[in-house]
Formats: structure tokens, sequence, C-alpha cells
């Protein structure tokens, strides 16, 4: 006999129910939860070349079929059936309402009175293997397969708390996983776990979780390389084997592929991209080679968005045409020189978020809130090993999805390493879209400018029209987008402030459907915010001043002058304006740009030629504009935010 069942007694009275929270954790989505686990377990193990590099990760999937009384007799397969009866009885006695976990062990029991079990195989190459194999302290063998939340990674490696493991259990029917490894230190080792909840037989009371084990000794593992695959060898190469009993029978190969294929790509889109990691399930083959016809063939569209199957999301495909066509690819330094890089493009109807990667190519979380007003997206990869332990210990939280500066050691400092992230992101957008800005626009008048509207990334750059940003009372904002011919369909957007005042946007296309780029942030209303028009329909009456200039004599046509407005970036516009024709006194109009009203925005301060020029909340006074002078006026707003502004030009009387 290969293993032994070896239940462990305990002198515990409590008991531990059928819900083990690890498990749960991973059950909504178990196989796309499965696949992104397994490929950071295999990733984080990778072997490295004699150059010091590291190897591409190859990990393979395949599920097969046993025949549980013939191909596990020599496993202790009577015992597993001994175990799941006495379970049953137990909790059949013991709850007297809620019988799931008396479904359960029925599920299984006939499972192991079939003529077949469904299992699934999961092997990687060009890893370390699992070290550590009978050592008496923490090691990469004693975490994955006999300890419990215990982990002890190094800074670049993805997974830290330990509970990743238990996705495989996830997707057991009779949660069984076997694990088999040769290792880079020569040695081979075969063992099994099951996670059970506790029970009790006559006077004794066991804990639930046990082994296959060695029968020499139940605390060893079988010193060889054991397959449960019959169509499968490790034949000595480095690397693990992952054998989970009972796999989930309901879904179909063909969902097993898609659900591989869309976690894979979603959660590990530059590892491939970067040749780091390759992934097989049958004919399937995801690397670097077959990522872009995959993406194509995956990526969700008008024509299969009702067809039932897993997609990939749309902020994956954005993200991978970021790395192959960004604007600009920069690295900073946070612990080390170029420790950091950051891939960023322009896009107006952009999803305005940063996909924040581990140096393993593992994607954590996507980062909102950088800026509200230029439609783009980024890529940021953590390269060194140091920034990619401090972050792991001091920020990320347990499901590995975020940041949170409550998890530092030194709130400021963990703070001020991030921040210096987002800024480099965010002075790089505005960068970028005054360069795009000064290419692409041919402003006949400050009226028709738009400085976030233009199709980036095209010879020929076509204008959009803007996003209202009109607020109602009751903090819900709705606005639309319409299009002009040909470029974008008709977009709503819906806006909900919380009660810190920041404000949630979810897109929603022309067929009522959720954008996939939920969760944008726009800043709350400038304050105040003016509109031109005022809620009975007439025209806002303007304030005059003492010396009268701000009192409107006509509106000037967009044929007598010319304008170029510039973002800065730290709350600094920079206005360049022009006239064909003498203006004695005048003054010009700031707005948020808007299709259908716009809202007037509130200056703080302007200056021309390091003199200060007098305003009135959304005005700016112009005296003695020369005709064919350009005339440059430096002004900021009361709002820190970044907003797509256009331009009103008046003459006054005096």
């Amino acid at each position: 006999m290969k293993t032994i069942l070896y239940m462990p007694k305990t002198e515990w009275t409590g008991i531990d129910g059928i819900n083990d929270g690890n498990i749960e954790t991973y059950k909504n989505n178990p196989m796309l939860s499965l696949t992104k686990e397994e490929l950071q377990n295999s990733t984080d193990n990778a072997g490295k070349n004699e150059d010091g590099t590291y190897k591409k990760v190859i990990v393979e999937f395949n599920d097969f079929v046993l025949n549980p009384s013939e191909d596990l007799a020599e496993y202790d397969f009577e015992s597993i059936k001994s175990v799941f009866n006495d379970e049953k009885i137990f909790w059949d006695h013991y709850m007297e309402n809620d019988k799931r976990a008396v479904e359960f062990f029925e599920k299984g029991l006939s499972i192991f009175n079939s003529n077949s079990i469904r299992c699934m195989r999961i092997s990687d190459k060009n890893t370390t293997g699992l070290n550590g194999v009978g050592i008496d302290k923490s090691s990469p063998w004693n975490n994955l397969v006999e300890n419990k939340g215990v982990s002890d990674k190094l800074g670049n490696k993805g997974g830290s708390f330990g509970i990743g493991k238990d996705a495989a259990f996830a997707s057991s029917q009779v949660r069984i996983v076997f694990y088999n490894t040769v290792n880079e230190e020569g040695v081979s080792a075969f063992k099994g776990t099951i996670k059970l909840p506790s029970y009790r037989k006559g006077d004794l009371q066991y804990i639930g979780h046990g082994s296959f084990s060695n029968p020499n000794e139940v605390k060893d593992p079988v010193f060889e390389s054991v397959s449960l695959d019959p169509h499968y060898s490790r034949d000595g190469a480095i690397g693990m084997d992952k054998f989970i009993l009972g796999f989930k029978d309901d879904i179909s190969s063909e969902d097993l592929r898609d659900a591989i294929v869309t976690s894979s790509i979603d959660n590990f889109l530059y590892a491939f991209m970067d040749n780091k990691l390759e992934v097989k399930y049958g004919d399937l083959v995801i690397n670097s080679e077959t990522i872009d016809d995959l993406i194509n063939q995956y990526k969700l569209t008008e024509e299969n968005k009702e067809d039932g199957k897993s997609h990939l999301s749309n902020l994956t495909v954005e993200y991978y045409q970021t790395i192959k066509e960004y604007d600009e690819k920069l690295s900073i330094k946070i612990l080390e020189d170029d420790d950091v890089e950051i891939f960023v493009k322009l896009n107006p109807l952009g999803c305005r978020r940063a996909a924040i990667v581990r140096q393993s190519g593992m994607k954590v979380f996507d980062k909102d809130r950088l800026n509200a007003r230029i439609g783009f997206s980024a890529v940021v990869i953590l390269r060194g090993d140091a920034v990619n332990e401090y972050f792991k210990k001091n920020l990320e939280n347990t499901e590995h999805t975020q940041w949170s500066l409550d998890r530092a050691k030194d709130p400021k400092e963990a703070n001020r390493y991030q921040q210096t992230i987002f800024k480099a992101i965010k002075d790089t957008i505005v960068k970028l879209h005054e360069e795009n800005m000064e290419a692409s626009i041919d402003a006949e008048g400050v009226s028709e400018y738009l400085p976030y509207s233009y199709i980036h990334g095209k010879k020929d750059t076509k204008r959009v029209d803007s996003l209202s940003n009109e607020v109602e009372e009751k903090t819900k904002l709705k606005k639309s987008k319409k299009n002009k011919k040909d470029i974008r369909s008709t977009v709503e957007i819906s806006l909900e402030m919380d009660e810190d005042g920041n404000i949630t946007e979810r897109v929603i296309n022309n067929n009522d459907e959720p954008s996939p780029f939920p969760g944008s942030v726009v800043p709350p209303n400038p304050d105040p915010v003016d509109p031109r028009i005022d809620s009975d329909g007439e025209e806002e009456k303007l304030e005059i001043k003492e010396d009268g200039k701000f009192k409107i004599k006509r509106e000037i046509p967009s044929s007598e002058i010319k304008a170029h407005l510039i973002q800065r970036g730290n709350n600094l516009y920079e206005l360049r304006f022009e006239s064909n024709i003498e203006i004695a006194h005048g003054f010009v109009e700031l707005m948020i740009s808007s299709e259908q009203q716009a809202m007037a925005i509130d200056v703080k301060s302007a200056t021309s030629e390091n003199e200060s020029l007098i305003i009135n909340k959304n005005m700016i006074r112009l005296v003695d504009v020369k005709p064919n002078v350009e005339k440059r006026i430096l002004f900021s707003l009361k709002s820190e935010e970044d907003w797509a502004l256009e331009v009103k030009a008046n003459e006054s009387k005096e």
C-alpha cells in the first residue's frame, strides 16, 4: 500500500463545522480562483537559470477519471469511505435542522460507490519544486501540505497568508488533494490531505483534517514520485504535481478551458507577455506567442456578450493594448534604482485605472482615482525584490487585492512610497495630455476647445463631445454623451456620492449594459458651481464689479479670436489668447466642458506677465488687448482636481 489514511484524535471538545472559512472564500468562482492560486504558487517557485534570471514557468492542467474501487485501492480507499460514513452518522445526529454536512457526506459516498471519480491534475515545470520535505520547520512543503494558515514566502512572492492552497479543496467535492514533488534538493515526496469537519465516534473525537501518509510513519510522506493520472509521469523532472479528487462535475471541459484562459490572462497578463509563464490544457497553449489570438478570441464584444461563456475583462484587454502601444514607458525609484516600471496610454474613453503588477507578472489590483477627467490606462510593474517585499508585507491585504495603509508599520512612509508611484502616473498623464493637445488641436476659437476630447493615437485626430458634469441635489448624478458620426456610441454615466464627497462613476452603454470600467471617480462639485442657465431657464445675471468691467457688451465670435488652453498640472492652467481685433475691456469665462450645459468653475487666481488679474467667480478680466498679439494667462482653480475646460470670450462695457 502506498499510503494509509491517518485521522488525528483530539481532546478538545469543541466542534469544527462543514463551513471552513478558507475553503468557502473560493467557492463563488472555484475554477477561476483555482487557476489564479495555482499559477501564483508555481510562479512564486520559479527556478533560475545559470545567469540568475528566472526560468519560464510551465503549468499544465488535465482532468481525468478514475475508478475509485480499483484505482484508489492502494491509497486506503476503504478507510476513506469509512470516515465519510462515520461523519455522516455523527452530523445527522448532532444537527437537528441544518443538514448541509449530511448532504456533503452523502454526495461523497455516492461518488466513492460509483464507477468513476473525476480528478484534476495541475503540474508545473521549471520551478524549484516543494523544498523542505521532512524538516521540522517552516518550508514550502510543510506550509502547503501540512500546515494551516502558515506562509513564509520571500518578498518577491505573491502569496503570504497561507490560505490560497484551499482553492483546490473548494473545487473538490470530497475535499481530498494529493501532492507530489521532485524538488531541487533532490528529494521526491508524495502525500495527500483531507479537510473535513471534526466528528466523534464512540468516546473518541477526531479533528477532521487528516493525511494520506507513509504506511511506516504517518508523519512522513511516501519518499518517491507518484502520479494518480494514469497517462502522466513526472520522470524525475523538478517541479510539483497536485491531484484533486472528486473535481467538480458541473463544469464541462469546454467551460473549464474557458475558465483557465480567462483567469490566467486576467491575472497574469504581463507574465505571458514577458515570456515568464506558459499554461497548457489539452491542445490549449497560453504563452507569449498565442496571447494575441487568445485575447481577440476571448474579449467581450457585442456579438458574444450573450453567449453565457467566460470572457476576458475589458480592463485586461485595455492593459494589453497599453503595454503593446504605450504612449510613455518610464522607470522610477522607490527603494532601488528603476525598481518600478510604468506604462501609460491616453484614451478618451479609457478605464482611468492602473494595474498594479508584481515582479512575477501577477496583477494584484486595479488602482483608480488617479485622474478623473483625462481618459487613460496604465500598468505598474514592481520590478525589484525589495519593493515587492515592502509592499507585500506592509500594504497588501489577505486576498492580495488592494494596498491598505492600515496594515503598514509606518503608514506615513508607506503612503509616501505609494504616492510616489501614483504621482508619477498622474504627472505622465498630464504631460502626455498637453503634448497631445499641442500636437492635435487646431482651435479656430476658444469655444471650440475641449482639452480631453480627442481620439488619441490616430494620425487623423478627431474630436468627440465631452461629458456633462451636472450634479443633482440627491447626490445621484447622471450625464449622457452622444455620438458624433461614426466615432463613439451613446454613453450614459451614473454617479453616486459617498459620505466623504467622493463620487463613483458607472458607465452604461447604449444597450444599457454595465461598462467594464466601473468605479472611475470624479471629485465633488467645485465650490461653488454656477450654471450659466439657472433653474428657471433664465440666463444668469453676471455680477458687476465696481469698475464695471464684467458687464457683457457682446460675446466675441470665434472668428475674431484664437486660443490654446494647456493643463500644466498641480492645478495650474495656461490660456494663450490672441484676438484679431482690439479689445479695450473684456473678460473670459471658464467652464467645465459639456455637450448639453456648460458648468461654470471658480477661478482662484490669475496672472499675466507676473501681474495679478482681476477675477470674479469664473471670469478673468482682459484689458488693452492689442490685435494679433498673443496674451498668456496663467490661472488656478478653486477645485484642485483636473477638469476639461472650455472658454468663452466677451467684450464688456466701460
